[in-house]
This record gives structure tokens, sequence and C-alpha cells, in this order.
């Protein structure tokens, strides 16, 4: 009788041995499968910060027209006011890491619009056009001059209607502007770019 008990006791200690070996070696998979998983995720998040677009970016004077909004709606669906700005610059951002910018010019209608006179019917708007960073240009291009003014457009017009009526607009699909006064060539902000060193948040 002894024994059985001494055989059995010695049999329940190895299989509570073999048990405990196996949750340890459970354990450590998991740890390694989800350190993996992590360090993947990690890889891919760093990958896709890497880079970003470069387009134009639309931008809207302020209520007191001190400084730029990021339109909140495309062009043509934009109906600007009377007495506002409308702000285009070729830009360029990555999530968490550049974000875009709008034209170093101030949006100062007075001064933009002082030689327009007002119309029955219509509305001034001032305008600026910038071409951004050198450093994002596609390859082989050369931007324009900058150019900043002031015109009359019918009250109902859109912000398309008004920079198509002081430059030359290349639109894709779906009506984004892709070019303005000839720039760029070619590119339309579909493909993305490594983040230049310059414009990387320090």
């Amino acid at each position: 009788m002894l024994n059985l008990v001494s055989k059995s006791r010695s049999l329940f200690i190895g299989l509570t041995l073999f048990a405990t070996a196996l949750v340890i070696s459970g354990c450590s998979s998991t740890a390694d499968t989800s350190a993996e998983s992590t360090n993947t995720e990690t890889s891919e998040s760093a990958s896709a910060a890497a880079v970003g677009y470069r387009y134009w970016g639309y931008s809207q004077s302020s209520e007191d027209g001190k400084g730029w909004n990021t339109a909140m709606e495309g062009p043509a669906t934009t109906q600007p006011a009377d007495g506002s700005v409308e702000g285009w610059n070729y830009t360029f951002s990555a999530e968490g890491a550049v974000d875009p910018a709008a034209p170093s010019m101030q949006p100062d209608f007075a001064t933009l619009c002082s030689q327009t006179q007002s119309t029955d019917g219509e509305k001034r708007i001032g305008f600026v056009i910038e071409f951004g960073d050198p450093v994002i240009y596609p390859e082989g291009d050369s931007a324009p001059q900058a150019s900043s003014g002031c015109v009359s457009v019918p009250s109902n017009a859109t912000g398309l209607e008004v920079l198509n009526k002081v430059a030359s607009v290349r639109a894709g699909e779906g009506g984004f502007i892709c070019g303005i006064n000839g720039f760029p060539s070619k590119d339309c902000g579909a493909d993305p770019i490594a983040i230049p060193e310059s414009l990387k948040k320090k």
C-alpha cells in the first residue's frame, strides 16, 4: 500500500511539474508573439511616418483678417465672403511629423484690394498664391513667382471661380487642384515622398 501511495504521489508531482512547464512555455510563446506583433506595428508606423504628401493647400483669411485658417471645404463648394482673402500654397504634410503650411504673406485685404473698386452685384476677394519650399518640388520643376492681388467676382462666386480668374488651373479627378500657373507640371499629390530632413520636427 505504501508503495502504491508513493507511486501515486510521484505521478501527481510529475504531472504538476509538466503542466507548470507547459504554462510557462505558453506564456513565453505568447509574450514573444506579442512582442513580435508590437515590433511589426512599430515598424509599420515608423515607415508610414517617414513619408508624406505634397499638394496645393487651400487657406482662407480668419475673421479678424490677421491670419490664415485651413479651408474646411474644397474651393468648388466654398463661397468666400466679400472682404475676405483666399490663400494657396504648395505645401507638404506628414501625419504626426510635418504640418501643412499656409502662405507666408498675411491676408491683408485692405492692402490687397486698395486699388479695386466695388461693383454692384459683385464682391471683392483678395488672393495670395505662393509656391512653398523648394525642397518638396518634383524633380525637374521650378516654380514661377508668387502672386497676390484682388479680384471682383459675382457675389455667388466660389473659391474655384476666384482661382480660375486669377491663375491658370490644372485640376484632377473630383476637382482636386493639381497645378496652379503651370506648377507642378505633372505631379498631382497622389504619391507619397520621403520627408525632407529640413522639414522634420526637431
